[in-house]
């Protein structure tokens, strides 16, 4: 289900495109209301330091995927330094995150009872010996807040002027791609950090869709926005058994360890199987339908809240209206420019998922996507198509079902 996210802050929790002004200051007002809100959480850190630090990451999380998501508009050397900053700021809130999500996934197998000793261990091994005090989480906080300041203003000087719902269209597209892309090869290589890179593509998909369809009423873009919230969890479940798989390979006894693995196994390859069938329903589309509807729906509502839809044929309005709508539908010549930022390391990989109170255990490795061109744009569009039918039905990755 879509996340329920407590505030802290008069503000929203949620990427939210004000439907005023020009589309270029709305991303502008997004990304700064989205800001404002990870400093306004930072700065209540003192009444209540854990949920302070969960909030502001997810706050954080958020900005980083409107950025990737601006990235084409920004140019490579503000994106570097926006995402940098923002992933600096994530990283200093991580100290504390393996025990929770490691502890309570040995409980929903219902073995901890049953391995007394290995849910012993783990206690004792995932207990940080530099845990923070509630006095300096609150410190770093404070900081963060401090130095989140002028990123609003460096993203606004960055943003053109003029950014069209052909721009949005191609950079919803793209993302839609890379996450296309990964479940698939996910599903090829049945590898774990295959597994790790889909659940992060799709959660910034999730993040990007949230922006798109906070000006829409209802429809097919806020149910998509649903799948993508959905898809994102059911994948984190699984990551975290592969957190506990780790953990019980290296500090479990002889007997405890067999027995465990033997558990994780089965019910990853359950779960894996239902996820990449639910996976491959989702992004059956072709990107450039899903960016079409995407699109359209949100430039419905927002042209018609700020009057656009009223405006005579001949006023100006109605033009630039008329103007947008052909470009999204146009042949997208820029489909073919090789993505440039494709080669910052994207170390999100190392933090946690706080969302809900459970940390991202696809933080033990680096993002590998981050070192090589977004080559979605020269790609045919087969994602589904080549997975057979038979794969899509059981949608079970080769190594996952391996015995």
């Amino acid at each position: 289900m879509v996340e329920q996210v407590p505030s802290t802050s008069s503000r929203s929790a949620r990427l939210v495109l004000p439907p005023t002004g020009s589309l270029a200051e709305g991303l502008k007002a997004a990304f700064a209301d989205i800001v404002a809100h990870a400093q306004d959480c930072a700065r209540a850190a003192a009444a209540d330091p854990v949920t302070a630090v969960h909030r502001y990451r997810k706050a954080l999380r958020r900005a980083r995927a409107l950025i990737r998501l601006a990235r084409s508009f920004l140019g490579t050397q503000a994106h570097g330094k926006l995402s940098n900053e923002l992933r600096s700021l994530h990283r200093i809130t991580s100290a504390q995150r393996d025990r929770d999500v490691v502890l309570s996934t040995l409980e929903s197998l219902d073995l901890a009872a049953r391995v007394p000793a290995l849910t012993e261990n783990l206690r004792n091994a995932t207990a940080p010996a530099d845990t923070m005090s509630p006095e300096s989480v609150v410190e770093i906080l404070r900081q963060g807040a401090t130095r989140l300041d002028p990123l609003p203003d460096t993203f606004a000087a960055a943003l053109p002027d003029r950014v069209t719902w052909r721009d949005l269209a191609r950079a919803i597209r793209k993302s839609y791609q890379r996450a296309r892309r990964k479940m698939q090869e996910a599903h090829t290589s049945g590898h774990d950090d295959g597994i790790h890179e889909w659940r992060k593509r799709t959660k910034e998909l999730n993040y990007q869709t949230e922006l798109l369809t906070s000006v829409e009423d209802s429809g097919t873009g806020r149910e998509r926005h649903r799948q993508f919230a959905n898809l994102a969890e059911k994948l984190g479940k699984i990551i975290d058994l592969m957190v506990l798989e780790e953990f019980v390979r290296e500090r479990a006894t002889a007997d405890e360890r067999e027995r465990v693995l033997k558990a994780i196994k089965r019910t990853k390859k359950k779960r894996l199987k239902r996820t990449f069938k639910s996976g491959a329903r989702i992004v059956e589309e072709k990107p450039k339908v899903f960016a079409r509807q995407m699109i359209e729906a949100t430039r419905s509502v927002y042209n018609k809240t700020r009057g656009v839809g009223d405006a005579s044929p001949t006023s100006s309005r109605a033009k630039a209206a008329e103007e947008q709508t052909r470009a999204i539908h146009e042949p997208d010549t820029a489909a073919h420019e090789p993505d440039t930022t494709a080669h910052e390391p994207d170390t999100t990989a190392h933090e946690p998922d706080t969302t809900a109170h459970e940390p991202d255990t696809a933080a033990h490795e680096p993002d590998t996507t981050a070192h090589e061109p977004d080559t979605t744009a020269h790609e045919p569009d087969t994602t589904v198509e080549t997975m057979s039918q038979a794969e899509v039905a059981g949608a079970t990755p080769r190594r996952a079902v391996e015995v």
